[in-house]
């Protein structure tokens, strides 16, 4: 096997190994995220503080 391939296997190689440990980075911050307590809203809100929203506003 010509040097030009082995070059091109271990490029690729090296490719798959770094997406491979992205994939398994993304996955642990996504379980790590799920595994937060879920964040509660204690404000307190009253129809006072809205407002009225008009056709030319949206």
């Amino acid at each position: 096997m010509s040097l030009f391939w082995i070059g091109c296997f271990v490029i690729l190689g090296l490719i798959s190994i770094s997406g491979l440990i992205m994939l398994l980075l993304k996955i642990g911050v996504v379980v790590q995220k799920a595994g937060e307590a879920p964040h509660i809203d204690h404000g307190h809100y009253s129809m006072d503080q809205g407002r009225e929203v008009k056709a030319e506003d949206q």
